[in-house]
Formats: structure tokens, C-alpha cells, sequence
């Protein structure tokens, strides 16, 4: 009998190892889907503050030029829709303004300089549409809306969905 109480216990059995390995492997499940969800919550808080600048950029430099132009060129009659907007400028350096969609980049060419990219690499424009909304009524003051859709350039290996961001707007001409 006096045998039987000396049997010490040093280390592990089996089962208790397996039971250890399960618990380990279920937080480090656990840790790692944590991980994951705040990586894809931070790349797609940085595609949307990319969309928002560049959203920014364009609709700032379209309003600036379009309140300092003196008419519109295209899209030239009331009601008519176009894919640019070009601009009549009474600096002759900078005649026409051009806002144009070109490889999926709205860029901008002022007289004969040559045409300059207003959207970043990790921006695509998926829609640029300009509208003449100018009507009889308020026929010396030009009024043009614009549509635009722009969406976060993921890589072909990324595995985030992209971020999509529309925004639309008017902008009459100052005369």
C-alpha cells in the first residue's frame, strides 16, 4: 500500500495535453479573426479617406474654373449631357479648361499645357458625366451639374472588396 501513495505525478498526461493544445488553438482562432477584422476595418478606412480627398481635389478645382469661365463649351446646348467638360477662359493661356475621363482619371488641361491627372493610382472613376443645365430663363448665367462615381483601386491580389463613393453637384458660372 505504501507503494501506491509514493507515485508522483511529474508532467503531463496526454489527455491534459490535448486539452491545453485545443484551449490554445481556440484563442489563437479567436486572436486571429480579431486581428483580421480590424486590418480589413483599417483598409477600408483608408480607401475612404483616399475616395474622400480625391472627391475633394476634383470638385474643388471643377468649381474653382467653372465659376471663373466665361461660358460653357460642352456640353454646349441646355439639357445636353457629355463625358467632359470643357471651358471657355478669358485667359488665353488656359483656354479651353478641359475636365476629361481618361483611363479611368478625371484629368485636366488648361490651353496648351499638356493634360494633368486630378485622381491618384488607387482611385478609379467609374462615372464622369456633365450636364448643361443652363435654361432659357438664365440664359448669360451657366449652370452645369456633375455626376461622378469613384472607386478605391484594389489590386488584382487584394482580397478587400473595393470602396465606392457618388457624389453629385451644381455649379453656375460668376458673370
Amino acid at each position: 500500500m505504501d507503494t501506491l501513495e509514493k507515485k508522483s505525478h511529474d508532467g503531463f498526461s496526454i489527455i491534459e495535453l490535448i486539452i491545453y493544445l485545443a484551449i490554445f488553438s481556440l484563442l489563437a482562432l479567436a486572436l486571429s479573426s480579431v486581428f483580421w477584422q480590424v486590418l480589413q476595418n483599417n483598409n477600408r478606412q483608408l480607401a475612404i479617406t483616399e475616395l474622400m480627398a480625391n472627391a475633394n481635389l476634383i470638385s474643388h478645382q471643377i468649381e474653382l474654373n467653372v465659376k471663373n469661365a466665361q461660358s460653357i463649351n460642352q456640353p454646349a446646348s441646355p439639357g445636353q449631357t457629355a463625358n467632359q467638360l470643357s471651358l471657355a477662359m478669358a485667359d488665353s493661356s488656359i483656354n479651353p479648361t478641359i475636365f476629361n475621363l481618361q483611363d479611368q482619371k478625371i484629368n485636366l488641361s488648361q490651353g496648351a499645357n499638356p493634360s494633368q491627372p486630378l485622381t491618384s493610382d488607387r482611385i478609379r472613376v467609374v462615372n464622369f458625366t456633365t450636364t448643361n443645365l443652363t435654361s432659357s430663363a438664365t440664359s448669360t448665367l451657366g449652370i452645369i451639374k456633375l455626376s461622378i462615381d469613384l472607386e478605391s483601386n484594389n489590386p488584382a491580389s487584394s482580397i478587400f472588396r473595393p470602396t465606392t463613393f457618388s457624389f453629385t453637384m451644381s455649379i453656375s458660372l460668376r458673370q
